[in-house]
Order: C-alpha cells, then structure tokens, then sequence
C-alpha cells in the first residue's frame, strides 16, 4: 500500500518541478534498487511507475512520509485549493491575483488581458478555456491548468505551474437575508417613501417584490436591482415590499428579507348639512 502510494507520487511531480529540485532526485533515487552515478532528469521522471521500490527500512518510510506531508500544500499537491473567487468565460480584463486568493476560470471561451498571479495566489484554470494575452506568475504563485488550455501571448511563469485543474467549485455561497426598514403611512393616491437597506447580507445584487395583502400575489419589481427602492406614487390601496440579494457567478440567491408596508389611508368622506347661508352668517359646517 505504501509503495503504491509513493509511485503515485512520483508520477505527479512535474517535470519543471522536478528540475528545479535536483537534491530532490538524489534523496528519491536511494530508494531504487539500481541508480547511476548520473542522473537523467527527464529519464529519472518517466521511470517510477516501472521501477520497483525498495524501502531499506521502517525508517526510511517515516522519513519519506514526512517528506510528503511537508510538500502536501506545495506545487506536488495533486489538486489545487478551494476557490476564493470565480469567472465565467468569455472574460476581458486585466487581473491581479493576491496572496491568498484563489481565482477559478471556469467555462470555454477566452480569459483575454494581462493576469499577475502574486506570491501566495492561484490562478485555476479547470474548464476548457484558453488564455490570450500576458500571464506573469510571480515566485510563489501558482498557475493550474489542464491538458485542454493553451496560451497565446506573453507567458511568465516564475513560480508554479501545475497540469492538475480539477473543476472548479462556487467561490462563494449565497448572500444573508438582509433586513429592509422604513413602514410608512401615506395619503391616497400619495408618494411613498423610499424602503431602506438596514443589511445588505453581502449581496452584490437585488431583486425586489410587492404584494397586495403581504401573503400570496408577489409580483418581481423590474428594472428593481439595488439595495434600496423607491415605489412609485400613486398608489391607492396598501402594499407590502420584499428583497433578495445574490452573489456568485452564475448567481446564487438569498432568501426573502423582512417584508414593509406602506398603508395607504383612504379618502375621508365629506358631508354637507343643507343650509341656507346669507351675508354676514356663520359658516355652514362640513362633518368628516
């Protein structure tokens, strides 16, 4: 089992990797039961799922598993980490990916413009999309791809690169609820007052909804996709409001907020007492 282990591995490393970490093969090669004094590089890299593995001791294996658990959030890793952030191709834009960022490329079009991937950062592309433009790795980054993409352009890649892509995952969940504020009354066909925002619960985007009795009946606002809204005037008879926010891409959304009402009260109805009113008389009275 842990010779298996091991030769899965060794069959991971990459090439460039591995050339990079010479004292690396000569660690490796005291398991093999034949090594030369010479080691082909390109040779050592395609041999250890034919080679047969010799471990010497028990010692040597504790030395070997602590050799993988140090590299295991290293360029060896086969699988990169959790998206911190996600793009949908087609994609135009210059990009900058900082320390603890992990940016996931999805989709089949083009990520087109000039991307810098910072010391401590990721960029993962694990769709089928390619890449035109500049792509600057700094030491310590990482750029993961799979056998599918290609680059055209201007490509620097000073830290990692690594083929194991695996498909990417939401970056990010749905939103908070939020809360919304400001129940108000009006008069007949008067002006509402603007709903507020009291939280926003981290949406990028809103969508807004009214009914008629704040039960049944919710009918999508359109053209209603910010934090706050302001209903038009008009309005004649009660309404109560609600909001969602989302994020992500494609989006993901919250549920419903709190719900608002703007009470509407009715027009008073006016009675005139007959009367007959001359020069110089009191007032005729009106009852509401």
């Amino acid at each position: 089992m842990f010779k298996t282990l091991l030769k899965s591995f060794l069959t991971k490393l990459h090439y460039k990797s591995v050339m990079k970490n010479e004292a690396l093969c000569f660690i490796l090669s005291n398991f093999y039961q034949k090594t030369k004094k010479n080691i082909d590089l390109k040779r050592f890299y395609e041999l250890p799922v034919k080679l047969k593995i010799t471990l010497p001791s028990n010692f040597s294996k504790l030395l070997l598993i602590s050799f993988l658990a140090l590299f295991s959030g290293s360029n060896f890793a086969q699988s990169p980490p959790s998206c911190t952030q996600s793009i949908t191709l087609p994609y135009s834009g210059n990009l900058i990916i900082n320390s603890g960022q992990v940016l996931c490329v999805d989709g089949s079009g083009t990520l087109s413009g000039a991307v810098v991937v910072r010391s401590g950062a990721h960029l993962v592309m694990c769709g089928t999309g390619n890449v035109f433009g500049s792509l600057t790795v700094d030491p310590g980054g990482t750029y993961w791809r799979t056998p599918t993409n290609f680059f055209t352009g201007s490509l620097a890649i000073n830290g990692n690169q690594n083929n194991n892509a695996a498909n990417c995952t939401p970056s990010c969940s749905a939103p908070n609820e939020g809360d919304i504020g400001n129940e108000h009354s009006i008069c007949f066909d008067g002006n509402p007052s603007a709903i507020t925002s009291l939280d926003d619960g981290g949406a990028t985007t809103f969508e807004w909804e009214y009914s008629n009795n704040g039960v049944s009946g919710w009918t999508s606002i359109s053209g209603a996709n910010s934090e706050t809204y302001d209903p038009p005037s008009g309005l004649t008879a009660d309404r109560w409001y609600r909001r969602r926010g989302g994020d992500c891409s494609p989006v993901q959304w919250s549920g419903y907020t709190n719900q608002i009402k703007v009470t509407v009260n009715a027009r008073p109805t006016v009675t005139v007492n007959d009367a007959t009113i001359c020069e110089g008389d009191a007032a005729a009275t009106f009852t509401a």
